[in-house]
């Protein structure tokens, strides 16, 4: 049975202890997810491809090992965004596919040093990028850099459970759904229980309103399904 109105999950998170990852991906699988995919921060500035290969490694190994029955699950790069990255080269080697590019959009940024040509440098790669953590910005960041990844083609923005079904996050959400934005659930932090988490979502359904909560959770399943197809 499924408890949540979706079957597809990102996790991002660094940590190769086996106990945390299993306790994670058990946790939502009970909750009916299926098909998970789990990050791995590197960074091309400042990492050599070999060590990003290596840490890359040891977290599939990790989630490898802790993985429940009957589920999906990949372990992929996410380069952090940074001044210059998006002309690396490298990029294409770290994407997932040879398509999607993980990126872990920054914290605190202006949109100053964001290339103004950020579609052609992607495109010219053939890349689509998952835009990981951009709750974050959503909340701290001014509106020009927030819109000019908006308007990247063929992107797509994962937000964080707790922001989804939390009040900070609400005007957001209302404004992601209306606007179509391709948004993919994520999570990032430790759980309470099932009972809260369903209870959230009971909450945030009651907030939206049926049809809207049914675009929500449309759009959440068909783009993290997407990327296992």
């Amino acid at each position: 049975m499924s408890f949540l109105d979706f079957n597809s999950l990102i996790i991002s998170n660094n940590d190769t202890d086996r106990s945390s990852l299993s306790n994670t991906l058990t946790y939502f699988k009970d909750l009916g997810i299926r098909r998970f995919i789990v990050t791995c921060g590197v960074d091309p500035a400042i990492d050599t491809y070999s060590s990003m290969l290596s840490d890359i490694r040891a977290l599939r190994a990790a989630a490898m090992d802790a993985r429940p029955r009957a589920v999906s699950l990949l372990v992929v790069p996410c380069v952090h965004l940074s001044c210059g990255v998006l002309r690396n080269p490298i990029l294409k080697k770290l994407s997932y596919n040879g398509t999607h590019i993980f990126v872990q959009a920054p914290l605190f940024v202006d949109d100053k040093w964001l290339p103004s040509d950020i579609n052609y440098l992607l495109y010219k790669q053939n890349l689509k990028p998952i835009f990981v953590s951009f709750e974050r910005n959503l909340l701290t960041s001014d509106y020009e850099f927030g819109n000019k990844l908006y308007k990247t083609q063929s992107s797509r923005f994962c937000l964080d459970l707790n922001f989804l079904t939390g009040a900070d996050g609400r005007r957001r959400v209302e404004q992601a759904i209306f606007r179509n934005i391709p948004v993919i659930p994520c999570v990032s932090g430790r759980f309470e229980n099932y009972e809260s988490q369903i209870r959230r979502f009971e909450i945030l359904k009651t907030r939206l309103g049926a049809s809207n909560y049914y675009r929500l959770s449309r759009t959440l399943n068909d783009n993290g399904k997407a990327l296992f197809t």
